[in-house]
């Protein structure tokens, strides 16, 4: 069987059913990129596609569903409840150190101001 020649650039498909083997083939080849992305970044990925014939095609991770909405809505898309405790300890650990900071400070310059009254009053315990 003789092979087809060879497409130079991109030219729109003129058969129909080319055409329809030609978006069968690189949706499925988008959508495999798609799930690649997210497998090496932990990214959540949505591709929605619209087919000439009108029928949607959709493809998520975890599901296309809560990111489209999330898009949609111009919210942020859901974050696990897991998450948003660590993140909200990890700030609360922030604002207390935060706070510490100055008391470390103040107690640091209080001890070296200690140290210098006791080692003018004994110059012998000098280092």
């Amino acid at each position: 069987m003789p092979r087809r020649e060879r497409r130079l650039g991109i030219v729109y498909i003129k058969n129909d059913k080319e055409r329809d083997i030609t978006f069968y083939k690189r949706c499925f080849g988008l959508f495999k990129g798609a799930a690649d992305l997210s497998a090496l970044t932990g990214a959540r990925v949505a591709v929605v596609l619209e087919a000439k014939n009108g029928k949607i095609h959709s493809f998520g991770t975890p599901s296309a569903k809560p990111i489209v909405d999330a898009f949609l809505s111009g919210t942020t898309p859901y974050v696990d409840k897991v998450k948003d405790a660590k993140i909200a300890w990890l700030q609360s650990e922030v604002a207390r150190l935060d706070m510490e900071t100055p008391i470390e400070d103040k107690r640091k310059e209080i001890s070296i101001q200690h140290m210098k009254k006791i080692q003018d009053e004994n110059p012998g315990l000098a280092p």
